[in-house]
């Protein structure tokens, strides 16, 4: 009779996996970023159908993991004018804004770049989100844009938003928020609709006009972050702005960028973080 074996692999490291096919075994294993350096032992082990004693064999493999230094590369393109904002669509399609170009996409991680500015009256655009499988894009000077077809095309998503220049955007589940001004460089108030239908209405209470450098969500909270004042937070939703300077002295730095990990918030000032 043919003889069959068993065949396991104990002590797989985080990701790896061992699969047999017939008397034969494969290892796979593709280590992360966050895979830390250093020696990794698997052990192998094959155990035959003998009778009434099976036989075995068992082999430590120890691999070792190394780390290469990261760099950076650039990419061809896309040749729009300055870069403004990225955007990341069900994993597969990276969208980049520019200031004169629209709006590019790339389905293989910027090897090549396509224009995809169809309905998209303004190519200067100031920021761009992603938000359950549906763009907004923020013009200079024609309000917002909305794309449910993965940037085919876009509409303009507008109705009830007072003024045309959108610096920033910020969309959870339900609502998307904007940084607008009247021009280029107006004090700028911050509106909000919902994000199935534009219905934009004023999200100022206890806000004056200011200029807003970034806008971010984190928990349950909208923050504004402003070029000298530091950085004002009301309830996602419902408006009643206060500042969230405690911490940052008499004098609060300039906010350059807001980012947030679960009910973390991070400011980048001219400062430090």
């Amino acid at each position: 009779d043919t003889m069959s074996l068993t065949l396991t692999a104990t002590n797989l490291p985080s990701g790896a996996t061992f699969t047999q096919t017939g008397n034969m075994g494969e290892f796979r294993w593709r280590t992360a970023a966050e895979t830390p350096a250093g020696p990794v032992t698997v052990t192998f082990r094959a155990t035959d159908d003998c009778v009434p004693t099976a036989l075995f064999v068992t082999r430590d493999v120890t691999i070792t993991v190394t780390q290469t230094e990261q760099e950076w590369s650039q990419l061809t393109g896309p040749e729009g004018d300055k870069i403004v904002a990225l955007a990341m669509l069900n994993s597969t399609n990276l969208f980049a804004a520019t200031q004169g170009g629209g709006i590019f996409r790339t389905a293989n991680n910027g090897g090549t770049w396509t224009p995809v500015n169809n309905g998209l009256t303004n190519l200067k655009v100031n920021a761009l989100i992603a938000q359950n499988g549906v763009l907004y894009a923020g013009t200079e000077g024609d309000g917002v844009f909305r794309s449910l077809d993965n940037g085919g095309a876009w509409s303009s998503f507008t109705t009830g938003l007072d003024n045309s220049f959108v610096f920033r955007l910020a969309a959870n589940e339900t609502d998307l928020y904007a940084v607008t001004g009247a021009t280029n460089f107006s004090n700028q108030t911050i509106h909000r609709t919902t994000v199935g239908t534009a219905s934009w209405t004023a999200f100022n209470t206890n806000l004056e006009p200011n200029v807003f450098i970034d806008l971010q969500l984190a928990g349950t909270k909208l923050f504004a972050g402003t070029l000298t004042e530091g950085i004002f937070a009301s309830e996602a939703g419902t408006a009643n702005w206060s500042a969230f300077n405690a911490g940052f002295g008499d004098f609060p730095p300039f906010i350059n960028s807001l980012t947030a990990s679960g009910n973390n918030l991070f400011a980048g000032t001219d400062q430090g973080v």
